[in-house]
């Protein structure tokens, strides 16, 4: 079985640091386990960050697209939230590799609602 790990960071934060955990886990274990990240920081050659620059511009510019989506809110909470309407996050090019994507945080513009939706 072979599991694809989704997490806009691989060690930033706590939803990451579960995800961390969880993937030394699992190849701990020995199920085959990589995290696809955002933001990649460690230096585990089975987190994979986003590589191309026209992925990395996008992935920019979708966070900077959601965050404007909310200033139509301005009295809103205001606690972390992505309305993950755009994302740089492509699973058409992970669709064939895993059997089952596990998906933490992955808000600020790394995987948009509608890319959810197409996971199976």
């Amino acid at each position: 079985m072979k599991i694809a790990i989704l997490s806009t960071y691989d060690n930033i934060g706590g939803a990451a640091k579960a995800a961390l955990r969880l993937h030394y886990g699992l190849k701990k274990q020995g199920v085959s386990s990589k995290m696809i990240v955002q933001e990649k920081v460690t230096n585990d050659p089975d987190v994979f960050g986003i590589k191309t620059p026209i992925n990395r511009f996008w992935n920019v510019m979708a966070k900077k697209i959601n965050s404007l989506s909310l200033k139509v809110y301005p009295n809103r909470d205001k606690t972390i939230f992505s309305p993950s309407f755009f994302g740089g996050f492509s699973y058409e090019n992970y669709r064939n590799q895993f059997d089952i994507f596990n998906i933490h945080w992955v808000g600020g513009g790394f995987l948009s609602t509608h890319t959810i939706r197409k996971i199976t």
